[in-house]
């Protein structure tokens, strides 16, 4: 599949490295088949439940405990054989570096992905093993419980030293932030739904800001996807205007978020996020076209269906 390179558009292969590990030399193939094809763009989604890449240095300080470079690092590789046992899970930091290089040299960019607060897998089960008390939201295996502050503050010091390292390499970083609980949460409207009837959206409203003023800080774009952003329409909510939408989903049921038109009004910067090319491992979804629900005015196209 050729990419038409003929404008100033972005075109961005989306691979999962966290549910699945792949090599150094498999990506790096990878980025050379891109460039001869004329995209532009390589998000890797190393932090995607499974946690593929650890840096040299993955000491973590918040305000009130330090976790040593050995413990987390032990504890996110216990993580990863939990969510899912590779053999060889993570990438080194020496190899990311070659990573770099290779994407520069072929004229790629690397667009990262660490998922928070959800999609977090590994990182959950870290925690549990660092002695992090209730980090998981009403004992979800994938998502932190905003209202636990040490969990909060590890997983804003995680992002932090990942943005640190890619920024220069990077001009966006792709936080994630959608599917809220949804392994607790699977019917209906999900995390995101069980949140507002919980009264407690606001509080994710302000962690992704927050996640936005740290990947600001280090000279980026932040990137989310667009289910959990003024879910089911609640434009309201006061998210930062600047943050980037990568819009995959227009939902289904009562699982929704504004539209791509309503989010781009606010001022939002929008990609245009295709859900149908992403293949899950182990995932058998059935995918529909033309199966349409409203919510509120607005006509919104269902690409997946359970």
């Amino acid at each position: 599949f050729a990419a038409d390179s003929s404008d100033d558009f972005y075109r961005i292969v989306h691979l999962d490295n966290g549910r699945k590990y792949y090599s150094k030399e498999w990506i790096i193939a990878l980025i050379n088949e891109m460039a001869a094809d004329g995209f532009t763009h390589l998000q890797l989604a190393f932090g995607n439940d499974g946690m593929r890449f650890l840096l040299d240095d993955m000491a973590i300080e918040t305000d009130t405990k330090t976790y040593s470079h050995d413990d987390v690092t032990e504890a996110l590789k216990d993580g990863n054989v939990a969510y899912y046992d590779f053999g060889t899970n993570e990438l080194s930091e020496a190899e990311m570096d070659d990573i770099l290089d290779a994407a520069k040299a072929a004229g790629i960019e690397i667009i990262p992905l660490l998922n928070n607060p959800g999609h977090m897998d590994a990182i959950v089960t870290a925690m549990n093993e660092l002695g992090i008390a209730n980090a998981s939201y009403n004992g979800s295996e994938s998502t932190i419980n905003l209202e636990n502050a040490e969990a909060v503050a590890f997983t804003k010091a995680l992002v932090e030293k990942y943005a640190a390292y890619f920024a220069g390499h990077s001009t966006m970083f792709n936080v994630g932030a959608d599917e809220y609980a949804n392994d607790k949460y699977s019917g209906g409207s999900m995390g995101f739904g069980h949140l507002m009837t919980s009264g407690k959206y606001q509080l994710f409203v302000d962690y992704v800001n927050s996640l936005n003023t740290i990947i600001k800080g280090y000279g980026m774009s932040t990137v989310v996807f667009n289910d959990g952003i003024y879910f089911q329409g609640q434009t309201s909510y006061k998210f930062d205007k600047d943050l980037m939408i990568s819009f995959w989903s227009s939902g289904w049921g009562h699982y929704y978020s504004a539209s791509a038109k309503e989010m781009a009004s606010i001022g939002h910067p929008m990609l245009n996020t295709n859900g149908d090319y992403y293949y899950i491992l182990g995932v058998n979804d059935a995918y529909t076209s033309g199966n349409t629900t409203t919510h509120e005015g607005y006509d919104y196209t269902a690409a997946k269906t359970f």
